[in-house]
């Protein structure tokens, strides 16, 4: 199981290809997947506080599930408001996110789970990131909140669709790290299967889909 609190130290958290901290690892062809732990045959966990540990798909000993090329539909955007894609070359209005979408809302902000799942990760004060939540829906699926002011959820809860996560006050100044503006605003980015989801194309597709 993970360890870590809500006012642990920054710490870096693994996914494919990247850290928080903001290293690049060179080897983009593996198949990695987000793993909850790193336990021994002993069942002593060897993960260090704050840490996601990335694992090898096919040296997974979790339980076998249906694997999906991509997400399942049973997602949204975590608040409403205006969303500015970070994969969009034109004016972002100085709102900036390290991937995925920025939504910006008027007044103060409650930021909700996009979907079912579990809280997997909290880290506070992350230089590229600031406060931040992950949730785990799946084996290969996550959604990522960032940009937060407080965070109302720790490491182990499980969260429905709409709960809040967090909140993020209209006079919040902690965006000035990733914005030169001082609009509030929420990061939100999904991955699957280690790789970044273009969330506004993902939810529209879903939608199409559903007519």
């Amino acid at each position: 199981m993970l360890c870590g609190c809500l006012t642990q130290s920054p710490a870096p958290v693994s996914m494919k290809g990247e850290r928080f901290y903001g290293s690049t690892d060179s080897d983009e062809h593996l198949e990695y997947r987000l793993t909850r732990d790193n336990s021994t045959p002993t069942g002593r966990s060897t993960a260090k506080p704050g840490l996601v540990l990335v694992e090898d798909a096919s040296t997974s000993n979790m339980d076998p599930v249906v694997y999906e090329a991509r997400p399942g539909c049973d997602f949204s955007m975590p608040l409403n408001g205006k969303v500015v894609s970070m994969q969009s070359f034109g004016n972002t209005g100085g709102v900036r996110c390290e991937s995925g979408v920025a939504i910006i809302s008027k007044g103060d902000i409650e930021v909700t789970a996009s979907s079912r799942g579990k809280v997997m990760y909290v880290g506070k004060n992350l230089r590229k990131y600031g406060n931040l939540v992950i949730l785990e829906h799946d084996r290969y699926t996550i959604t990522m909140y960032y940009n937060l002011d407080e965070i109302g959820v720790k490491i182990g809860d499980s969260v429905n669709k709409g709960d809040v996560l967090a909140t993020i006050a209209s006079s919040y100044a902690g965006g000035k790290a990733l914005s030169e503006g001082n609009t509030p605003f929420c990061c939100f980015s999904m991955r699957h299967d280690g790789k970044e989801v273009d969330t506004v194309q993902h939810l529209k597709q879903c939608k199409l889909s559903q007519r």
